[in-house]
């Protein structure tokens, strides 16, 4: 039962961001940072190993859910980033994978698929 509260946890941590993301909103985006810091915490103890085949796959779904929900905050990540770059001056400024680099380039179009 562990491993369904866990994903679960993360799952709407993740829509938590994905919502904050989508609405600008820079405070609960914030705000959405220890909840799914705390998720990631209680992934780590997880442990499939003594699952039944059945209960595998229902964790298997529930990954699948929140693999979902961390590629709506990838792509709402990306076009936040977008906008922000269109509409600010370049800074130097870390990027997605936390190395420094001189500056923002500024993208030719604002990327809004999702």
């Amino acid at each position: 039962m562990i491993s369904y509260v866990a994903i679960d946890r993360l799952r709407l941590a993740l829509d938590d961001l994905a919502r904050a993301l989508a609405a600008g909103d820079a405070e609960a985006v914030l705000r959405a940072e220890p909840p799914l810091a705390e998720a990631l915490r209680a992934m780590a103890s997880v442990d499939v190993a003594g699952l039944d085949a059945a209960d595998r796959w229902q964790v298997r779904e529930q990954l699948d859910e929140a693999l979902r929900a961390l590629a709506r905050c990838e792509a709402l990540g990306d076009v936040v980033m977008d906008y922000a770059s269109a509409v600010s001056e370049p800074v130097a400024a870390y990027g997605r994978g936390g190395r420094h680099h001189a500056g923002t380039v500024l993208a030719p179009v604002l990327n809004s698929r999702l």
